[in-house]
C-alpha cells in the first residue's frame, strides 16, 4: 500500500497522548490520525469519524479459568491481570494498586496472546473476545471503560 502511495508519509507510533495527537493534527503535522481515543476528549475543532467502539471488560480463557454467575471484583485480586499500560485519568495505574499480580502490555493484540495462552485475565474488548474464543467475566458493580476508534 505504501508504495502504491509514494506521495504520502506514513508513520506508525505508539504512546502518542491523546493531547498530543491533537497538536500535531492542528499544527498539521497528521492529516490522519488513526486511534483509540477517550470520545470525550476529542477536540471539536478537530474533524473525527467514529470507526468502532470497544467496551473493555474482564476476560478469560475458558480452558485454563472458569468463573460462573456474578463476580466481585476483588475475586480477581490473586490472578494475574493482562492489561494495557496507560496512564492519564483512564490510566492502569488504580489497577495496578488493586490487584496482587499485573502484567502491562503495549496493545490489545498483546493482551488477547497473554490471556489465550491462560498467562492471566484480560482487560480486552467484549466486542472482540468471543470471536477469540474469550469468556467474560461477569463482574458486580463494573462500569467498564469504553475506547472509541
Amino acid at each position: 500500500m505504501i508504495s502504491k502511495y509514494s506521495d504520502v508519509n506514513f508513520e506508525i507510533g505508539s504512546y502518542v497522548s491523546e493531547k498530543e495527537i491533537i497538536n500535531k493534527i492542528q499544527n498539521e503535522d497528521f492529516d490522519l490520525i488513526i486511534d483509540k481515543v477517550n470520545e470525550k476528549f476529542i477536540s471539536k475543532e478537530v474533524v473525527s469519524k467514529k470507526i468502532a467502539e470497544h467496551n473493555y471488560y474482564f476476560v478469560y480463557n475458558p480452558d485454563f479459568f472458569k468463573f460462573n454467575g456474578l463476580v466481585d471484583i476483588y475475586e480477581l485480586e490473586n490472578y494475574p491481570i493482562v492489561l494495557k499500560d496507560r496512564i492519564g485519568k483512564n490510566g492502569s495505574a488504580w489497577m495496578k494498586v488493586s490487584f496482587k499480580q499485573v502484567i502491562t502490555c503495549r496493545s490489545d493484540e498483546n493482551i488477547l496472546d497473554l490471556v489465550k495462552k491462560g498467562v492471566g485475565i484480560g482487560l480486552y474488548p467484549k466486542e472482540l473476545a468471543a470471536k477469540e474464543g474469550l469468556e467474560i467475566i461477569k463482574l458486580k458493580d463494573y462500569t467498564p471503560s469504553k475506547r472509541t476508534v
